[in-house]
């Protein structure tokens, strides 16, 4: 920062109605953001997935605890953060810190500070940990404090003044606090108030807990005050403190770290503070962050750049929501059993409002059942709600599930308060029944009669009709409606289109695989007819989505627009709680759609959720709005890229023999490498390449080199031992030496000098080696490997291309009418296709303007294009036998990835229409990143290993492969290319 900027002036800053949350997660050492219109209720942005990936920006590959603070004057925004990898050094290898700055909040410019070679006197420190920065204006300048411990002594906190341009330190460090009883203080926060500055910060002791010390001085002395000041007896770090707007109250917030939770306390007095609890909701597991009040402005930009993640929508456990629409406020509420207690022993509920179905109020508490209900004291269970006008007067029905029992409650009011009847509505299973519980009601009002209805139970299904009272049931109007052995609980019926839908959900809740699933009748008590497909929602495992069940169903007033209100395990660690994950689970929401017919289409869970459907809309921005649908920003693909890459590496650390698939693998690990710079992977290239010693097939008897297929030594001539001279290639471009291309040069310019024309007999081929003869003529300038590459191309033209059709055959012996696909088709093999068109691809990429051939080859790169997008799915894959679905229906990525590589590279470089092709490359990528690719970083839908589409060999996302990774990669690194030139 220029010295001038230092100098008071006029703040710019608009005033503050909201707040920005940056932290660090326990899963991914990055920065997060997450926003807040009132101080207590926080979603994540950029759909729960970091905002500033440490790969750039840190020495270690991780950032923790990240804290922000505006300037002075307002004008710029500045954020430091340890520079610290726990999995790769542990917590004593820790020497550095990151300063960064902004002056919008998006866009961060970054320098790194080691203080252990900077600053010899510091030369046995092993940590640096939890940074801050603050203004002093005594001397105009902005103070960083940390603490640091050297060898095995106590960490204390240390300081100096960031220099002019916020790039550095003015000075050594110098000591500001220690602690008084000689034990260790961390995780410093500096706050200002009536002109004495506090510093909170977490010691080891009894408690393990956060002190304060005072000081009427930035730099001290400070005087500790020996009182802990945390709301819980667990162990907390991480403490932050920050001032709600508007109001003379104070938020400390602290990691509760050895419970995987957040608090947040209230003061006025910074001295005396009292738990918030249930009043804080997050859809998200912060670890040590900070909070900065923004203006408006400021929170529509950063929500505009990275919208707020949709599911689950609110903070916390909760699961059998309910949802309503209120016409006596025009707003929407939710009404869930309150989550998270073993053995679902709850025993009060909650309510939440909104405006949009995506930032929800907490109303707070609406009904205990140890104060308010006198039949039932605990298993506080699945509300529902319903509204009515009666006399001119809006009233509230409630009913609920406590002990086993079902209750009513009434209120004139959305959020209460709720007055229960002073006993249950039912107690006792209906005549005939002699299994399940009595719970899960529902509620229903006929459009067509206005009558209504309840409905319960489980492992069976009963409704019956309501007295007008709505708290007493029509005697002798029960009946007995199961539709089927899936019906476990949780009924919710609606009206549409002169239907009757009857919802239920299958399997025990404790259960992946709960879901939900319907029925039709035309009456409310009707016949139940089951249809064929009747599956509503089901568990996602690619995205880590399981338990999906117990829902309700919200219409849009006056439209036909429908939403799935349901719960699911909480996500990532649900899935590993086994049966507990039955009582830890999230409340979300997602479109429910339906065909001309009336069916009720599947549902899709998501992590998305759903636009805002009223009230403030955050738009897209350019880059997004430029690339169609795609969701993603460059940032986030350049992080899928490292999730995936960094997975494969982490799972492969061994290197295998240069054949085809493993070499396949490393094209797109280069990709990669190219877009990223990360090192390490050009590290690892480079390690597999001296492991095979720069050597594909390692014969050097030339007599007996051959073709054909094979995988041993003798093979060198066979196009899947020379694709590694790809890799091989490019490592030389990056560090040029003699050795890493010598054998590659040895084996073609041999090859070259045969007079045969065959070699390239197997559309893989065509992927394996073209590209290494451009790679090659670029290194040496030999114009033979461009007129053999014409040649062998040619050979392989003649033996497997269909003209008619502009795509390629396996090879000779797929080609029709010969083999037909078992519809009679023709047999197109989707990876064998996405080999040409890939290799096309990187050949036109290094291939110069001034080749004789060069039109033939973007001729047939383009009439490729034009046939595969119409043959490729409406979900956005192609299948395994492209003109066939049927022949090997579903989903399969290498072919997949392949396309979608091709597409976005003549997209990027004018080889193909933006207006024709991007609408297809989207799909592509929108099937690979959200249906491949699984939560952990693996890639799925592979096809194993083969040359053809085999019809009932299973392909699911458990089937992944080096080749299919390295497709992957090729693809999300083009992609990275596009939303550069957006």
């Amino acid at each position: 920062m220029p010295a001038q900027a230092q100098v008071p002036r006029k703040s710019r800053t608009a005033a503050a109605t909201a707040y920005l949350f940056v932290y660090f997660t326990g899963r991914d050492e990055s920065v997060y953001f997450a926003t807040s219109e009132d101080g207590y209720n926080y979603k994540a942005l950029n759909n729960n997935q970091r905002i500033i990936s440490p790969d750039s920006i840190s020495s270690t590959g991780g950032v923790r605890d990240p804290h922000i603070l505006r300037s002075h004057d307002g004008s710029k925004f500045f954020m430091v953060a340890t520079d610290m990898n726990v999995a790769k050094n542990g917590w004593t290898a820790n020497h550095g810190m990151v300063l960064m700055q902004s002056s919008d909040l998006l866009n961060w410019s970054s320098t790194r500070i080691n203080i252990v070679t900077t600053y010899n006197q510091f030369h046995e420190v092993n940590r640096v940990w939890a940074p801050q920065t603050i203004y002093d204006p005594r001397v105009r300048k902005y103070m960083i404090y940390w603490s640091m411990r050297s060898g095995n002594g106590a960490d204390k906190i240390y300081y100096a003044y960031a220099n002019d341009s916020f790039t550095g330190l003015e000075a050594a460090p110098e000591l500001l606090f220690a602690n008084p009883a000689g034990g260790s203080c961390i995780d410093g926060d500096i706050i200002l108030k009536d002109g004495v500055y506090h510093l909170f910060y977490k010691t080891e002791g009894d408690g393990n807990g956060i002190k304060q010390a005072t000081s009427g001085s930035l730099t001290g002395p400070f005087k500790q005050e020996d009182r802990y000041l945390q709301q819980t007896k667990d162990p907390v770090e991480g403490s932050s403190v920050f001032k709600l707007n508007e109001s003379d109250k104070y938020i400390m917030m602290y990691d509760v770290y050895t419970k995987g939770r957040y608090e947040f306390t209230e003061s006025s007095n910074l001295v005396d503070f009292k738990l918030l609890g249930n009043k804080i909701s997050m859809n998200f597991k912060p670890r040590h962050g900070t909070i900065l009040p923004i203006s408006g402005n400021e929170l529509h930009r950063l929500q505009a750049r990275w919208p707020r993640s949709g599911n689950p929508v609110l903070g916390g456990f909760f699961a059998d929501p309910e949802i309503l629409y209120a016409e006596k406020t025009g707003k929407y509420y939710l009404y869930p059993t309150s989550n998270g207690f073993k053995n679902w022993s709850g025993d009060r509920f909650r309510v939440f409002s909104s405006e949009d179905l995506i930032n929800w109020t907490d109303g707070g508490e609406i009904l205990s059942l140890p104060a308010d209900v006198s039949w039932a004291k605990t298993n506080a269970w699945a509300p529902c709600i319903i509204e009515k006008k009666i006399n001119g007067a809006y009233k509230y029905f409630y009913y609920f599930t406590a002990g086993k029992k079902i209750g009513v409650a009434v209120a004139d009011d959305p959020l209460g308060p709720f007055r229960d009847s002073g006993k249950p509505l039912l107690d006792a299973h209906p005549e005939g029944i002699r299994h399940g519980q009595v719970i899960d009601p529902d509620v229903f009002t006929d459009p067509i009669s206005g009558k209504s209805y309840l409905y319960w139970g489980n492992g069976y299904m009963a409704g019956a009709e309501l007295n007008d009272d709505m708290v007493s049931l029509k005697p002798g109007s029960i009946k007995i409606l199961t539709p089927d052995s899936t019906y476990n609980e949780g009924t919710y019926v609606i009206f549409r289109n002169g239907k009757y839908y009857f919802m239920w959900s299958e399997n025990d809740t404790r259960s992946e695989d709960y879901r939900v699933r319907y029925a039709i009748a035309d009456q409310p008590l009707g016949r139940l007819t089951v249809p064929a497909n009747n599956l509503v929602i089901a568990k996602r495992p690619a995205a880590g989505i399981y338990g999906t069940g117990h829902h309700s169903v919200l219409q849009v007033p006056g439209k036909d627009e429908w939403y799935i209100v349901y719960h699911r395990f909480q996500y990532p660690d649900g899935i590993k709680m086994g049966t507990a994950a039955g009582f830890n689970r999230e409340v979300c929401i997602d479109k429910l759609e339906f065909t001309a017919d009336g069916s009720i289409l599947p549902v899709i869970p998501t992590h998305e959720g759903i636009k805002p459907i009223a009230g403030f809309k955050p738009g897209p921005s350019p880059a997004q709005k430029s690339a169609s649908s795609i969701k993603e920003s460059k940032a986030d693909v350049l992080n899928i890229i490292t999730r995936v890459n960094d997975h494969w590496q982490a799972a492969n650390p061994q290197h295998g023999r240069a054949f085809w698939d493993n070499a396949a693998y490393h094209t797109g690990n280069m990709e990669a490498f190219s877009v990223t710079k990360n090192e390490k992977w050009r590290q690892y290239s480079e390690a597999w390449a001296e492991h095979n010693q720069w050597k594909g097939a390692r014969s050097d008897e030339r007599s007996n080199w051959k073709y054909n297929y094979g995988e041993t030594d003798d093979h060198v001539l066979f196009g899947d031992w020379q694709i590694c001279f790809q890799t091989y290639a490019d490592l030389y471009q990056l560090q040029p030496a003699d050795h890493k291309i010598a054998r590659a040069r040895e084996v073609m310019e041999y090859q070259m000098g045969t007079g045969a024309n065959d070699y390239w007999w197997w559309a893989d081929g065509l992927y394996m080696v073209m590209p290494v003869m451009t790679k090659l003529y670029r290194i040496t300038g030999n114009k033979t490997y461009l007129d053999k590459l014409y040649e062998y191309f040619s050979y392989a033209n003649s033996i497997m291309y269909d003209r008619e059709a502009k795509l390629y055959y396996r090879d000779a012996k797929y080609v029709y009418p010969t083999h037909k696909s078992v519809n009679g088709k023709k047999d197109f093999w989707a990876r064998g296709d996405g080999w040409v068109f890939a290799g096309l691809a990187k050949v036109l990429k290094d291939l110069p303007e001034s080749d004789s051939h060069r039109k033939e080859y973007i001729k047939k790169y383009r009439e490729m294009a034009k046939a595969l997008v119409k043959l490729q799915q409406p979900e956005g894959y192609w299948t395994r036998s492209m003109m066939d679905p049927q022949h090997a229906p579903g989903p399969e990525t290498s072919g997949t990835a392949f396309f979608t590589y091709g597409l976005f590279w003549g997209i990027n470089n004018g080889y193909l229409s933006k207006k024709a092709y991007l609408p297809a490359a989207v799909k592509a990528w929108n099937y690979l990143v959200n249906t491949a690719l699984q939560p952990s970083g693996r890639i799925g839908y592979i096809q194993p290993i083969g040359e053809k589409a085999i019809p009932g060999q299973v392909v699911d996302a458990n089937s992944t492969s080096n080749f299919g990774v390295g497709a992957f990669l090729l693809a999300a690194s083009e992609l990275t290319r596009f939303l550069d030139k957006q």
